[in-house]
């Protein structure tokens, strides 16, 4: 056997990473490594030319215990194969079928999700610049027939991408039948995952059943031909990316965990560069960008205002006047707390003044109420959906939504809005309204200034 048989695929590898520029000159390189075959010629290949580009070299692996031994006596093989070649090696052991019953996901989304946040975390801790995975062809072949399948639209046909930032993909050029002659005849050792045949998997269903069959009834490229599809469709996308940009600004504003989109402008674009933006911003927020998820924002544009579309577990889409706002769900933002007297409260501060002293201020974050109507404690939180006042000057009862809508706050500033209360009847909703109740008479005695500091 010629070397040049050998060195085929390390020949391909070298120009695949060229002509994607996935690699530069002294790159610090953490490779993921189950220990079968695809992660194991990866691993052989970077070897190879590491003294060319001068890499530093690192292995990380995550032990699921899905497989029980087996699991372990993968961790152990990839940890020797370390070792062997003197590489830093990160073994990470986790519960994945605890965390995702306890979660109630998905075994195989939550296992990835893991994977990633280990790969991301143990790069940035120990200086490694790129993660590199072994996925291949036929991985992104099964992942857009996949998706195809799921009606994810010309965004789920791009498949796997060949770079995401810091994570490369440098096998992605070659098949599964390469990668094994390549291990075969260059001699590498690799470990055998017995859950690749399980058709409890859909993505195994594709592998053994569905695509085999496609081969030999259809079409003996099949693997190339989507392939094929995924390389179009990143092209299509990329094009049309580079004219949504400029929209992009006009369009999305960014406000702490919130993504603002105008009404207005949206209506005005193309209704593909549409769906772009809406890929783009579920991405950017980590939301898997499924067919159905862009759809709810053309949905959430016909909502009554207020209305909401649960978009994942942590976000919501909702409809304001003018925008649609993706925002992670309130629960976090939520806070209660009692006060049992007067003086500085976090950002409210309660001082009794002399009748002499008081003064109507233009300010709206110092209000002044009537002592004798109040006893503490008092509670400082959160509207809530039942909540009611007696609006001052306004001469009668309010559902606290009403009167938001009215002034025209939307509702991704409403839980910003202190209430204070007084055994459940609203004393001041802070910067906006004091309650009827509440309010300095003729026949008031003492008075609380109250003052609100702002963060």
């Amino acid at each position: 056997m010629t070397n040049k048989t050998k060195n085929i695929l390390l020949d391909k590898f070298k120009d695949f990473i060229r002509l994607n520029s996935l690699l530069q000159n002294n790159d610090s390189i953490l490779i993921a490594v189950s220990g079968g075959i695809d992660s194991m010629v990866l691993l052989n290949l970077f070897l190879q030319i590491q003294s060319e580009f001068n890499l530093k070299l690192g292995i990380v692996h995550i032990n699921h215990s899905l497989r029980n031994n087996e699991s372990d006596m993968d961790a152990r093989f990839v940890k020797s194969i370390a070792k062997n070649k003197n590489l830093f090696c990160f073994i990470e052991k986790t519960k994945t079928k605890i965390i995702a019953k306890n979660n109630k996901g998905n075994l195989q989304e939550v296992a990835r999700e893991i994977r990633y946040d280990v790969f991301l975390r143990t790069a940035k801790e120990n200086n490694f610049n790129k993660i590199a995975t072994a996925h291949n062809k036929n991985d992104n072949a099964e992942t857009v027939f996949m998706n195809l399948t799921r009606g994810t639209g010309i965004f789920g046909l791009q498949g796997i991408p060949i770079r995401r930032e810091n994570i490369i993909r440098p096998l992605m050029f070659a098949s599964r039948s390469e990668i094994f002659q390549f291990a075969k005849i260059n001699k590498i050792k690799w470990r055998e995952d017995s859950s690749n045949k399980s058709l409890k998997y859909t993505r195994n269903i594709i592998r053994n059943k569905i695509f085999p069959f496609l081969e030999k009834q259809l079409n003996q490229n099949i693997i190339d031909s989507f392939n094929n599809i995924s390389i179009n469709s990143r092209s299509v996308v990329n094009y049309f990316n580079s004219i949504s940009e400029e929209l992009n600004s006009k369009i999305i504003k960014t406000e702490n965990d919130s993504k603002i989109l105008n009404i207005e402008e949206l209506l005005k674009t193309d209704s593909f560069i549409r769906d772009l933006i809406f890929h783009e911003v579920l991405t950017e927020l980590k939301i898997e960008p499924t067919f159905l998820k862009i759809k709810s924002f053309i949905d959430a544009i016909n909502l009554q205002v207020g209305k909401s579309i649960e978009l994942s577990g942590n976000y919501n889409l909702y409809r304001e006047r003018n925008n649609l706002v993706i925002s992670k769900n309130t629960i976090s933002s939520k806070f209660y707390f009692k006060i049992a007297n007067e003086g500085l409260h976090q950002n409210l501060e309660i001082i009794k003044v002399k009748k002499s002293k008081f003064e109507i201020l233009r300010d709206r974050n110092i209000e002044y109420i009537n002592v004798d109507k109040i006893k503490f404690p008092l509670t400082f939180r959160n509207w809530k959906q039942s909540d009611y006042f007696y609006p001052l000057g306004l001469g009668g009862k309010k559902k606290l939504s009403d009167y938001f809508i009215e002034q025209k706050i939307e509702r991704r500033e409403k839980t910003k809005i202190p209430i204070l209360l007084y055994q459940n009847k609203i004393i001041w909703v802070v910067g906006l309204r004091l309650d009827d109740r509440f309010k300095i008479t003729t026949e008031t005695k003492n008075i609380y200034k109250l003052v609100y500091r702002k963060n």
